[in-house]
């Protein structure tokens, strides 16, 4: 049975993992250690298209005609790796900057909570002190009081 996307590889290994008590469901196979190899069916989506972008931008690149176009076939293959390659170092080089961007805004955001945390935690000490102050200032004037009541009841 040919699996989609390994061609012959694929086939190969199918066929030396399956014996002949094994399921023909290709998601599933008993290898002879009983032991269950599984390997989720590919969605029609990942098959290669043979139209995909890179070929219609690019046009055919079989070998007869890179040879008739006077293009050597082995250089196009190199120039198309070359291509995939700058394609994936640029891709790489906007991920880690988009990455180090948003980590820079991260560690921003981070500084910030911080001093914010830091505020707070500065202000609730200065209310319990105010508190403590107010809690000592009732006192005295429930003190002072109890005199000025004292000294009107003696005259």
């Amino acid at each position: 049975m040919l699996l989609q996307g390994d061609g012959a590889q694929s086939k190969a290994k199918w066929d030396r993992g399956s014996g002949a008590g094994a399921s023909s469901d290709p998601s599933a196979s008993v290898v002879p250690d009983s032991r269950k190899m599984v390997s989720p069916p590919l969605s029609p989506s990942f098959s290669v298209d043979s139209t995909s972008r890179d070929t219609r931008n690019r046009g055919s690149h079989t070998p007869s005609d890179c040879a008739s176009a006077g293009v050597d076939p082995f250089r196009a293959g190199v120039t198309r790796l070359a291509d995939v390659r700058s394609a994936f170092e640029e891709a790489q080089r906007l991920h880690f900057m988009a990455f180090d961007k948003l980590k820079s805004g991260l560690l921003r955001c981070e500084a910030r909570l911080w001093k914010a945390l830091d505020e707070e935690r500065s202000l609730r000490l200065l209310c319990d002190e105010k508190e403590v102050e107010l809690v000592h200032l009732r006192y005295l004037l429930s003190r002072s009081l109890n005199y000025k009541n004292y000294l009107k009841e003696q005259l």
